[in-house]
């Protein structure tokens, strides 16, 4: 036919969960000393490695378990134990699947000591039974090659046009370690656990690096001696920052993801003051979105035959900025009808977060969930209890540009959790949550994908051809009209220059020998 189609690929990503499954872990605690009260069951769970197969994923992992328990000898005690898990997910559509990421929470932790009444005559025992349900979430890029026209070679002539495509590049997943010395109460005699939270505060692209800042929050139950032994929460903050190295990302692209707890170690020191070192493993999850500017042919016409595009939908992937910022949750519970009364609250632990809803609108999002923890309180009748606190909230986020039509991702992590003892039965729940909200919107746009060659042209065989420009007439609209070349048009017609207004006459003059 005289022209040859110019064919190039772009590759689409979309990043799509991938499948969920939820996993129950049994834990056997064999304590230090016979047990008289369990005081809390807490456990954290950390991934360790996701292997992919043609077909399927797996997914394995630890779930770190924490008792705390009052001995025979009324002496407060703590015992730990790791355990772990395997999750397998199949991988529907797994042909398009190009990497995956996982992600795992504790959904819920029982112990069914913890309910167990403390008695003169309690029978003591030597084993603690712990039941958590881990959710292991796989994220992963799905992707497609997309062939567009990108130009015509030959005899035929094509109007070429631009366009900014966003998508999503890569997956990230960074290892990396944050420690700090932490001082405790200088009456401090002994700690029983640790929980830890992470949460990133700022997240910025630069040439082949992203640059992450955040807060680790270490909240410590810790034995205090005085004139008697008692149970109390420590509170410390401290920051972290990190450096990633990216080969190929720009200022121009956007990162979107979260900070995770990999794993923590502790180490108790009381040389001159009481003292806890900890390093803390931190994960950061991601996803890369970069923009792409791609040439292609808008419209095409041959000066032989009547051409015509068939057209292909790309997906375009436009992100906010993500939002990292902090909510702060007050909130009042009563505790069941069969509790006794609460003189005071010895700790707190364990705080977690479940049952995320998040309800975009046009500038904020609305985010809806559970925050549940572990208390340790002391009743009137001077005896311990202990109780799952679970509290619902509702915060609203501010983001400029957010509508119902985008698709929210987000972190939502306890930064602390203070519980007090108001009248009686009633609880006051003050606690700070974390938060990294990720807003992207899918827009769809069409490109050429292939060239349909039609009917032959009626060609004109007059020696003069006078052609007079109407209103809004393009000089390509004017070209595919006469099936002149638009180099040829202006060649002849150099008054017209690029740009014809209404009115203009062009003229051609088929004597001429026109050369594509």
């Amino acid at each position: 036919m005289g022209f040859e189609t110019v064919h190039k690929g772009l590759q689409q990503r979309q990043m799509k969960q991938l499948g969920h499954a939820s996993v129950k872990v049994a834990a056997k605690l064999d304590l230090k000393t016979p047990a008289k009260k369990i005081l809390s069951a807490a456990a954290n769970c950390y991934l360790t490695a996701t292997e992919r197969s043609d077909s399927d994923c797996k997914v394995t992992g630890r779930v770190v378990t924490r008792v705390i328990y009052m001995d025979e000898f009324d002496a407060f005690n703590s015992e730990e134990r790791s355990d772990n898990f395997t999750a397998q997910l199949a991988l529907k559509g797994h042909a398009a699947v190009e990497s995956v990421s996982a992600a795992s929470m504790i959904l819920e932790t029982s112990c069914a000591d913890l309910t167990a009444e403390t008695k003169a005559d309690a029978v003591f025992t030597s084993t603690v039974d712990v039941d958590s349900v881990v959710e292991v979430v796989l994220i992963g890029l799905v992707g497609q090659e997309i062939k567009y026209v990108a130009n015509i070679s030959g005899n035929a002539e094509a109007k070429l046009e631009k366009k900014t495509v966003a998508t999503f590049s890569r997956l990230l997943e960074e290892k990396f370690t944050a420690d700090e010395r932490l001082e405790l109460d200088k009456n401090c005699s002994g700690v029983l656990g640790v929980d830890v939270a992470a949460h990133i505060r700022d997240i910025n692209c630069n040439e082949n690096k992203v640059s992450l800042k955040g807060i680790v929050s270490v909240n410590v139950i810790a034995v205090k001696t005085g004139e008697i032994s008692v149970i109390y929460n420590s509170a410390h903050e401290f920051d972290f920052s990190k450096t990633l190295q990216l080969t190929g990302i720009g200022i121009e692209d956007s990162v979107i993801g979260s900070i995770a707890v990999g794993g923590v170690t502790v180490k108790a020191e009381n040389k001159t003051k009481p003292e806890l070192s900890v390093e803390v493993d931190l994960v950061f999850s991601g996803a890369v979105i970069t923009a792409a500017e791609i040439e292609y042919a808008a419209d095409v016409m041959s000066f032989d035959n009547h051409l015509s595009l068939t057209q292909v939908t790309i997906d375009n992937t436009a992100a906010l900025p993500q939002s990292n910022t902090v909510a702060d949750i007050e909130s009042n519970m009563t505790m069941p009808a069969n509790a006794p009364y609460i003189s005071k609250i010895l700790s707190v632990g364990g705080s977690r977060v479940s049952g995320i809803n998040l309800i975009p609108a046009d500038g904020k999002i609305t985010v809806e969930g559970v925050l549940s923890a572990n208390l340790v309180y002391e009743c009137e009748e001077k005896l311990m209890r202990t109780h799952e606190a679970q509290v619902p909230f509702s915060t609203v986020v501010r983001i400029e540009g957010v509508n119902t039509g985008h698709t929210v991702q987000a972190s939502v992590q306890p930064v602390n959790c203070n519980i007090k003892a108001r009248r009686g039965k009633e609880l006051l729940i003050d606690a700070r949550l974390g938060l990294s909200i990720a807003c992207v919107s899918a827009n769809t746009a069409n490109i050429p994908a292939d060239v349909i060659i039609g009917d032959a042209k009626v060609r004109d065989d007059s020696a003069i051809m006078i052609y007079i420009a109407s209103d809004k007439e393009t000089l390509w609209d004017i070209a595919k009209r006469i099936s002149v070349s638009q180099s040829e048009i202006i060649k002849q017609n150099p008054h017209i220059a690029s740009e014809t207004r209404p009115g203009d006459k062009i003229f051609i003059y088929r004597q001429n020998v026109i050369n594509f």
